[in-house]
């Protein structure tokens, strides 16, 4: 007689189940009308626009969007904008749900007068909806000795994927002829569960750099945003998670109707995947035993890995970056990114301690333009976060000055770090009776195991040797720990 499942539980959680690597090379035409000297930077901001399953892959198309800023044969700084669309074949273990690319480098091959030849390196992280299911025994008979346990087991509502857009148009008190640069980070405030709906609510933090007649100037921005994404069968009490991206940026000018004035539109493009959970509660067959029967027991076990909460991170920090050559003036900042991050677990709290790394772009006193490279050291601490906990963070410069033969700096850290919680979880999914057990005038004991005993310690307060007390449980083999339930048949002491 076999006792089959009669229990079923999906555990299932949204991990990362792989990232695919591609390089892309393209050909662009710089819509300017003086020649290029010198490159100073590209920045490129990946975006997918299709993605369809074939058979076992995933075909992508995407378009990337270069900001190119140069310097002209006479020795202007100035601008272009342009895109270049590609498409790619992704292998897939797992039904892919959401799809985040990310730019890892931009290699220049070479460029001429108004065109630029560029490798760029393009990551594609896949996300999937994982599944574990836990089949269990219950309603043994009652001459089995169980033991049981109850978990928190995680089920996903609903997924979504959506794009939408902003659009902010700032009056600036001054006349600017160009925009040269920007670039934006995401901030997400908070996410909540509404009826048949999720709130995502943060604020896009954009940064810009534009001449304002001969000077250079830098113009920063705070763009909010409040999205709700329909999702059935969500109600305020569910567990919800989301990761909002930035898929595209325009910051462009107009003039205003006084010739003093200028018009700035920001146009932020933010694509969020979202993920709603309920909880609930499952008790499986841990141990499982026949008094009376040989049995034949099929164990299983699922690393359950459950969402908890996500954490915001923003906090202002300041540095400075020590320069070797003269240096008349800092134009602006080109770049910034954290490297070399490590985690240090303290009582209820982490500390991050990290690299910011900056390009500069600078101008000596010969008027040449140079990049200056350079970082300075960070730690933060975030409370009630785990060293567990999957962590991203990114840097924001906020303000850059030259003084004393240093560079100074002040800018945000800003990341996201998402609790979870894991439990490994060993049941008895099935038991196949066989024969009959030998029994005679033999007490049956069960003993579970306290913490800090030994097989010694056991077998001692039984009554029986250590080879009986191993023999008659051979998961003893592997060695004893707390909670061991052990069963041992010792001969009848009968006083009268």
């Amino acid at each position: 007689m076999a006792y089959e499942n009669s229990q079923a539980f999906l555990h299932e959680g949204k991990i990362l189940t792989g990232v695919e690597q591609f390089e892309n090379t393209c050909r662009i035409d710089v819509q300017s009308d003086k020649p290029i000297r010198k490159i100073i930077s590209i920045k490129a901001l990946p975006k997918i626009t299709a993605s369809e399953k074939v058979s076992d892959e995933v075909e992508v198309s995407g378009r990337t969007n270069y900001q190119i800023v140069f310097e002209s044969d006479d020795n202007v700084i100035t601008s272009s904008s342009s895109y270049v669309e590609w498409q790619h074949k992704i292998a897939s273990e797992y039904e892919v749900n959401f799809l985040v690319p990310s730019i890892i480098s931009n290699e220049i091959i070479s460029f001429s007068t108004n065109e630029i030849a560029i490798l760029t390196t393009i990551n594609i992280n896949k996300y999937s909806i994982v599944s574990e299911k836990l089949s269990t025994v219950e309603n043994l008979p009652e001459h089995y000795v169980v033991k049981q346990n109850t978990y928190d087991c995680q089920r996903i509502i609903n997924s979504v994927s959506q794009s939408f857009n902003e659009v902010l148009e700032q009056e600036n008190t001054s006349r600017i002829s160009e925009i040269l640069n920007y670039s934006a980070v995401v901030n997400v405030k908070s996410v909540s569960a509404l009826i048949d709906a999720i709130a995502v609510e943060g604020e896009v933090l954009v940064d810009v750099v534009a001449k304002e007649g001969d000077d250079v100037v830098s113009i920063n921005k705070v763009v909010d945003f409040k999205q709700e994404l329909s999702m059935l069968s969500v109600v305020p009490n569910n567990i919800v998670d989301a990761d909002v991206y930035l898929s595209d940026l325009k910051v462009t000018i107009s003039a205003g109707d006084s010739e003093e004035k200028t018009n700035i539109i920001y146009s932020p493009e933010l694509t969020v995947n979202a993920v709603a959970y309920s909880k609930e509660q499952v008790s499986v067959v841990e141990d499982a035993f026949s008094l009376k029967k040989q049995t034949l027991m099929t164990r299983e076990c699922v690393n359950a890995l459950s969402y908890e909460n996500s954490i915001t991170i923003k906090e202002t920090i300041s540095g400075a970056i020590d320069i070797q050559t003269d240096v008349d003036s800092v134009c602006f900042v080109l770049d910034s990114k954290i490297k070399e991050v490590a985690f240090e677990q303290k009582e209820d709290s982490l500390n991050i301690n990290g690299v910011v790394n900056l390009d500069v772009l600078t101008a000596l006193d010969s008027g040449e333009r140079t990049k200056i490279e350079g970082g300075f050291q960070f730690s933060i601490n975030v409370p009630e976060v785990k060293e567990s906990s999957s962590i991203t963070v990114s840097s924001r410069v906020e303000s850059c000055k030259l003084r004393g033969g240093k560079i100074e700096v002040v800018c945000e850290i800003l990341g996201k770090a998402t609790n979870q919680t894991g439990e490994y979880i060993s049941f008895v999914s099935s038991i196949e009776e066989l024969e009959d057990k030998e029994l005679d005038n033999s007490a049956i004991v069960v003993r579970v195991v306290k913490e800090g005993e030994t097989i010694f310690d056991v077998a001692k307060e039984l009554s029986v040797s250590p080879e009986e007390l191993v023999n008659q449980n051979p998961t003893l083999e592997d060695g004893i720990e707390e909670g061991m339930r052990l069963v041992v048949y010792s001969p009848l002491v009968l006083d009268f």
